[in-house]
C-alpha cells in the first residue's frame, strides 16, 4: 500500500512540476515537493 502511495506522490510531484514549468509559476515549489 505504501509503495502505491509513494508512486502517486511521485506522479503528483511530476504533474505539479510540469504545471509550474508550463505556467511559469514559482509558487512555493519547496512546499509542494516536501509534502
Amino acid at each position: 500500500m505504501s509503495f502505491t502511495k509513494k508512486q502517486r506522490a511521485d506522479r503528483y510531484i511530476e504533474k505539479t512540476m510540469c504545471l509550474i514549468f508550463q505556467t511559469g509559476y514559482p509558487i512555493k515549489t519547496g512546499e509542494m515537493i516536501k509534502f
